[in-house]
């Protein structure tokens, strides 16, 4: 199969997503750090949170996401949990194939490993992820390969369950390990202790700590995770080309030591195809189903520009005939005050007219009086 069916979609542009792909092995604790991670998001972005927990095989069956509270780009932030390499209900062609589902859908921009430091080793499932991004990510980007691994993280999780100097034999001693199997050190290298943030005791088979071993350490909890994340960012994501099935079952034996017989070889590479081609046909219908969608908005953001074209040439045309009504009430109301004012004007003339007339007649009368003294005879 060719190396570039699961570039369908990667990488895109997601309006600025901050995609990060969580993978490990089973039990490993993925689930219950993106449920942590996930604190602090908008209610109205959740439909359901990832199931974690403690079973005889693995929680996660399928690639699921879920929104997350990073810091980077608030409401844009998603989590993919993976089924973890090594459980008994999900085979390995299967993990492998879905694994690489998630890789290729669209691109991510970190990668979070998880193993549990109470295993204290690199185990099979976190080998078999390493290999898997070293075959499909690192060496498919020699000239950035440093940048590529720049943006995987190694997080040892349940440090809770073990003394302070477990943990810090675990960073010195087990997590450099990852290096023979990634093909170099990962950009960061964390731990996160839940339980012990939400005041769960210790595992009771841990040897005894003493005060030393019991001082509060925010190495602990998810805070270094955040920060490791956050420095990542989304400017850029990753590009994942897949492995023919041969050069990763061969490099599968190579890394892990497995001594794989031909017959086993053939019945992996026959799963892994089949579901890889799985993987591609949802992929292109999943592709298509976005194409048409995408072109229905198209329509509908059209129609809406020119609705709102619309709108804005009536809100514009009472928007003159408002500013016209004003002039000519402005006008008419200056009309009217220079009329009332000349009809003032023409009252006060009046008056003033009738008064003169006034004085005027009563001059006359007086004139017109007989002089005092004088007597009239009949």
């Amino acid at each position: 199969m060719a190396a570039e069916v699961f570039n369908i979609l990667s990488p895109c542009d997601s309006g600025q997503d901050f995609r990060i792909l969580f993978v490990g092995g089973v039990g490993n604790g993925k689930s219950s750090i993106i449920k942590k991670l996930m604190e602090g998001v908008d209610k109205s972005l959740i439909n359901e949170k990832p199931v974690s927990g403690v079973t005889g095989g693995g929680i996660t069956k399928n690639v699921e996401s879920f929104p997350l509270n990073i810091g980077v780009n608030s409401g844009k932030e998603w989590g993919f949990d993976t089924p973890g390499a090594g459980d008994k209900d999900a085979k390995l062609p299967f993990v492998v194939g879905q694994i690489e589902s998630a890789l290729g859908q669209g691109g991510v921009h970190a990668i979070v490993i998880c193993e549990a430091v109470s295993n204290f080793r690199i185990g099979l499932g976190v080998q078999v992820t390493s290999m898997v991004l070293k075959k499909g990510l690192l060496e498919h980007n020699k000239g950035d390969k440093n940048d590529a691994l720049k943006r995987i993280i190694l997080c040892g999780t349940k440090v809770d369950m073990v003394t302070k100097r477990q943990k810090k034999q675990w960073l010195k001693k087990v997590a450099p390990t990852i290096k023979d199997y990634l093909g170099g050190l990962p950009g960061a290298i964390v731990t996160t202790g839940l339980a012990k943030q939400a005041g769960e005791e210790p595992n009771s088979d841990s040897e005894e700590k003493s005060d030393e071993d019991n001082d509060e350490d925010l190495e602990d909890n998810i805070i270094k995770l955040k920060s490791a994340l956050r420095k990542i960012g989304n400017l850029r994501s990753l590009e994942y080309k897949a492995p023919t099935s041969l050069d990763l079952i061969n490099a599968l034996a190579e890394s892990t030591g497995l001594d794989i017989d031909e017959k086993l070889k053939e019945h992996f590479m026959q799963v892994l195809d089949q579901e890889r081609a799985n993987n591609l046909k949802e992929m292109k219908e999943q592709y298509e189903e976005f194409s048409h969608f995408r072109r229905l908005y198209g329509l509908c953001h059209q129609e809406q520009k020119e609705k709102e074209k619309e709108l804005q040439q009536s809100q514009l045309a009472c928007q003159k005939l408002l500013e016209k009504n004003q002039k000519l009430e402005q006008k008419e109301r200056k009309m009217y005050l220079q009329q009332k004012k000349d009809r003032d004007e023409e009252a006060k003339t009046i008056q003033k007219e009738l008064k003169e007339m006034r004085k005027k007649h009563e001059s006359e009368l007086k004139k017109l009086q007989p002089p005092k003294g004088f007597c009239v005879v009949s």
